[in-house]
């Protein structure tokens, strides 16, 4: 077979052959057939590693922060920086506000579940 500019295209192939069709071309991040990749945690598990003499993700005590925790408005997920004193709920603009004015005391109750809010009604 020629192509266009008379070249030898089969020839071609057989002096330049490509990666994808070399049948012995393995690719290095696939695993080979027969043996499957385990999570850190079953590797752990079955090497009875118990971590408490080196430090591990896990293991690792934090100190508590320095900075106060960041509140979010209960509705539209802002940074809030306002609570509403009658229903306690969070509020960062004023839209949120007149919502949360006319929302139910059910509707109240269901936002602080939400939240983890320990004094729910």
């Amino acid at each position: 077979e020629t192509g266009t500019w008379g070249t030898d295209i089969k020839g071609l192939m057989e002096e330049f052959p490509l990666p994808v069709k070399n049948p012995s071309f393995v690719h290095s991040k696939c695993p080979p057939k027969g043996r499957q990749w385990k999570p850190l945690k079953h590797v752990l598990i079955a090497e009875n590693f118990d971590g408490v003499d080196h430090p591990t993700y896990p293991n690792i005590e934090a100190p508590p922060a320095l900075r106060p925790q960041k509140r979010f408005s209960d509705l539209y997920g802002y940074e809030a920086r306002y609570t509403d004193p009658q229903t306690g709920l969070r509020f960062a603009i004023a839209e949120e506000y007149r919502i949360i004015r006319g929302l139910p005391d059910d509707c109240v109750q269901a936002y602080k579940r939400l939240r983890g809010h320990d004094n729910v009604i």
